[in-house]
């Protein structure tokens, strides 16, 4: 028998989306009596429990539609995995969609490979274009080395929330979500179960099995600080101690992620651009940006630090000029 697969939504304020979310679960090819949702209402203002609890009532038969007061998204999540019964868990949030073959492919991928506890697959953003309609952007394709925890780190190793699905089990055993996190804290999920020795299998697609919608609602489209701040934060979980020799390619992959903070910390978080040049430094006291040979040069002249302000001033008043 097919193992049973929980749901898990939490929602807050989407009544724009939730009806598709939902729809494209209701659209797996997976059986729907092996499917439990599981929507947790995060302290909604809108009507998005209302149209959850309709929607789902008229398409599913094991359900549980509940609303809590406005903890956050980690902890809507927690909630959810509390009230799960099935064995394996796709947590999916209410803007995001799934496609038609998301979980039968991954629960036969489980089936063809175990002793794997986190299956994650091909995903991909979604636009939102100014005439209302959606763009697919590129199909990311994450690929976690289980030789190096670092790769967990990359941004072209990401593994978007929805696009992965998880032995509930293990998440019990790690304590589900931080609930203190509010960016990145699937990241960070991810290394404490990489920690406990937990595998991760790629069950790759020829297209994308998860679609992250993209709009100015998104918590990562709110703040670039928080997000830098939330790389920097998994950098920490980690724990390298930088001060030991890793390998070259650890070194490879940690710098870049470390250059990721700095380009974006430049202006707008002075502090975490600083500890970051440092710690980056000791990872790899030769490291140069990797960058075109103009930037190169104006770093060997005036430092690292200097050039990053510099090429920030420039695009500014390139911007200013193509406005004229």
């Amino acid at each position: 028998m097919l193992p049973l697969v929980s749901v898990i939504i939490p929602v807050y304020n989407a009544e724009k989306w939730i009806k598709k979310t939902i729809c494209s679960v209701a659209s797996q090819k997976y059986p729907r009596h092996r499917i439990e949702i599981i929507i947790i209402d995060d302290g909604s203002s809108d009507k998005s429990f209302q149209i959850a609890k309709k929607v789902t009532e008229r398409r599913f038969i094991h359900l549980k539609v509940v609303q809590q007061k406005n903890h956050g998204v980690s902890a809507a999540r927690n909630y959810g995995l509390r009230l799960a019964s099935g064995s394996w868990i796709q947590f999916l949030d209410a803007d995001d969609l799934l496609h038609p073959n998301k979980i039968m492919h991954q629960v036969k991928a489980v089936a063809q490979n175990r002793g794997n506890h986190i299956i994650y697959s091909p995903w991909s953003r979604i636009e939102n274009t100014s005439n209302n309609k959606w763009i697919k952007q590129e199909l990311r394709k994450p690929r976690i080395d289980h030789n190096n925890i670092i790769s967990l780190i990359e941004d072209k190793n990401f593994i978007a929330t929805g696009s992965q699905l998880m032995l509930r089990q293990c998440l019990i055993d790690t304590g589900g979500y931080d609930e203190t996190r509010s960016c990145l804290e699937d990241t960070q999920l991810h290394i404490r179960l990489y920690k406990k020795g937990y595998k991760f299998l790629m069950a790759d697609y020829k297209t994308a099995l998860f679609f992250y919608r993209n709009h100015a609602g998104n918590t990562s489209s709110k703040s670039t600080s928080l997000f830098l701040h939330g790389i920097y934060k998994n950098i920490k979980e980690i724990n390298i101690n930088v001060k030991k020799p890793i390998t070259p390619s650890a070194k490879a992959m940690l710098s870049k992620v470390y250059e990721q903070i700095l380009t974006g910390a430049r202006l707008i978080d002075p502090k975490l651009f600083q500890k970051a040049y440092i710690e980056l430094k000791l990872v790899k006291p030769d490291w140069t940006p990797s960058r075109n040979t103009a930037f190169k040069l104006v770093t060997k002249l005036f430092g690292y630090a200097n050039a990053e302000l510099l090429a920030c001033a420039y695009h500014q008043v390139m911007r200013q000029l193509s406005r004229l």
